[in-house]
């Protein structure tokens, strides 16, 4: 098989936010700098289209209930290897309603973020009867860049870290997305292209996607017209209650590309790895537990120095 590169990423987790709050609502532009941190949820955010809101590296933004960012126009929120931007409940463990990009028509960025505790938010609050999507990200007739982030601790129907819907071409990539759930599809990444002139076509590459769980695809679920190129992923310690504990594809017509990716001690009621249900995959030059079909794919214990506690560096005698 050709030479699997696992590549170090790097996040941000901790930073220190400072005394007062800035208390925010409503439509928000301009600049949130890390001299007003942190910056306080109290009623849901928008940014209009047409407008941009810029996260200073440092920002912490809170969420004082359960309140979203809806992005319309363009979030910049770009933190640096050293000092990130944190989304997060001013109450440990409670949840918010995380960010939701709907139809954008600019490239929003969040890089070296940190992402957690969100949820999916009552629908009929916003005026949709719809399934419950995205717990921490919601992406729709979107495609922003997300990189070098941490998306942890989400939960939500469908796509409990991550749920990308409808005509949307977001860069997912270097980041770690783990301990997010979904009741049903995507633990960590749900997509759902919704028709044939609305489907998704995703760049994830070079993510370690570990310890989410879901109904059916604990690390990712493809389903009704999501495709996409997945691209040297570490896929490890997903659960599924019923299939496909590191990938599922569920309903798509549109083909799967996966690359030079690692499916390991993922578990599922059937099909601990992949579950294809017949639907169209190719799989290349990747280590998979079990086995799988294709091009320069093997079946070896990877040899990482110490997943249990997050360490995917691959010891020297690795196969990978």
């Amino acid at each position: 098989m050709k030479k699997l590169i696992l590549v170090t990423i790097v996040v941000l987790l901790l930073s220190a936010p400072a005394a007062f709050a800035i208390d925010v609502s409503g439509a928000q532009s301009g600049t949130w700098t890390v001299a007003n941190s942190p910056y306080r949820i109290i009623g849901d955010v928008e940014i209009p289209s047409g407008e941009t809101l810029t996260i200073e590296p440092g920002v912490v933004v809170q969420f004082a209930d359960t309140f979203r960012i809806l992005i319309s126009g363009t979030l910049l929120a770009q933190g640096t290897e050293t000092d990130s931007i944190i989304f997060e409940h001013e109450i440990p463990g409670q949840k918010h309603y995380g960010l939701d990009f709907i139809q954008t028509t600019t490239t929003s960025i969040l890089e070296y973020c940190r992402i957690q505790d969100g949820t999916t938010p009552n629908r009929s609050k916003y005026g949709d009867t719809g399934d419950y999507h995205g717990g921490g990200i919601v992406i729709s007739g979107s495609s922003p860049t997300i990189r070098h982030c941490l998306i942890k601790n989400n939960t939500a129907t469908h796509g409990g870290g991550i749920f990308v819907f409808g005509n949307s071409s977001p860069i997912i990539e270097y980041n770690i997305i783990r301990n997010n759930s979904a009741s049903s599809l995507g633990g960590g990444i749900g997509l759902n292209g919704a028709s044939a002139s609305n489907n998704n076509n995703p760049t994830i590459q070079n993510n370690l996607i570990y310890n989410n769980s879901a109904g059916n695809g604990g690390g990712i679920n493809f389903y009704s017209y999501s495709g996409g190129v997945i691209y040297n992923n570490l896929f490890y310690g997903n659960n599924a209650t019923s299939q496909g504990g590191g990938l599922n594809v569920t309903d798509s017509t549109n083909t799967v590309n996966i690359q030079n990716s690692v499916f390991w001690n993922n578990s599922a009621g059937t099909n601990n790895e992949i579950s294809d249900n017949g639907y169209p995959i190719t799989i290349e030059y990747s280590d998979i537990a079990g086995g799988y079909p294709g091009t320069g794919n093997i079946d070896a214990d990877p040899l990482f120095a110490d997943p249990a506690n997050g360490d995917f560096h691959i010891e020297a005698n690795s196969p990978l």
